[in-house]
């Protein structure tokens, strides 16, 4: 989200001159303007998102309400509000008593600047997805609870179960807003991920064909369930559980447990670069 910091500065006695950096007005989504300016030279920055300023002396405004930005005069001020349909007539002033214009009350006592970033878009939502760039699989160990015996070689300690993703980095390019259907893992194994909560999906479609075709009752039930969790844009876990219900009869002579065999894991996908 585009944030426009005003940083703190001393004040200086009004007989210290002192450099003052061009100006910026901020209208927020009430229609409240406040005039800063900046201990360093924001220009740059702002000309990069906005465009730069048809003359140096120009002022922009930004709106939140738009999420546009403006270039105007300096001598409009005195009409600002109605110009720029602000809930004032005069924005009211941030930063040193010495940049202040003559004509512009102050913000905060003795013309103290903002100490804290303010969010230009308010309403915009912050992207909370994976960032693309270089990514390195991590993959976790694979535990077994209520198996037989001899299904132990079948599941090794590691189980590399990040299909379309090895253990070397590479460079992943995700959708926004992030969905993990459009992952190459999903169009290769053909899944397809419902919602589980806040940055959260989970899938059984992975085996699931095979999986229907044992008939209910003896290893109904069974399935593979991969949960995906974007922990931060800079991570993302697989929680993998493979879950086979045996035929009790099965169960009994393979050493089984009763209730099921669980074979599961977690990896994870580790942002390592741009």
């Amino acid at each position: 989200m585009l944030r426009l910091l005003a940083l703190a500065c001393p004040l200086l006695a009004p007989a210290i001159a002192m450099a003052c950096n061009p100006p910026t007005i901020l209208i927020e989504t009430n229609g409240d303007a406040t005039y800063m300016s900046p201990e360093t030279d924001t220009r740059p920055a702002l000309e990069d998102i906005f465009g730069p300023a048809p003359r140096p002396d120009m002022i922009l405004v930004v709106d939140s309400r738009t999420r546009g930005g403006t270039w105007i005069e300096p001598d409009v001020l005195g009409g600002f509000g109605a110009i720029m349909n602000a809930s004032e007539l005069y924005p009211v002033y941030s930063g040193p008593d010495a940049c202040r214009p003559p004509e512009l009350p102050i913000a905060l006592p003795e013309g103290a600047p903002l100490e804290a970033p303010i969010d230009l878009f308010p309403d915009e939502p912050t992207e909370t997805g994976p960032r693309s760039g270089l990514w390195q699989a991590k993959v976790g160990p694979t535990a077994m609870e209520g198996c037989p015996a001899t299904m132990a070689s079948a599941f090794p300690a590691s189980g590399g179960a990040l299909a379309g993703m090895t253990g070397e980095p590479r460079r992943m390019v995700f959708s926004s807003p992030f969905h993990p259907d459009t992952l190459e893992l999903s169009q290769t194994t053909g899944v397809r991920w419902q919602a589980a909560g806040e940055n959260r999906w989970v899938t059984t479609d992975m085996g699931a064909q095979a999986f229907a075709q044992i008939p209910q009752g003896q290893g109904g039930g069974s399935r593979i369930v991969w949960t995906l969790t974007v922990v931060s844009p800079a991570e993302i876990s697989f929680r993998r559980a493979i879950e086979i219900v045996f035929p009790a009869e099965a169960a009994a002579l393979m050493g089984a447990s009763p209730d099921g065999c669980r074979v599961t894991g977690t990896d994870r996908w580790v942002r390592i670069g741009d």
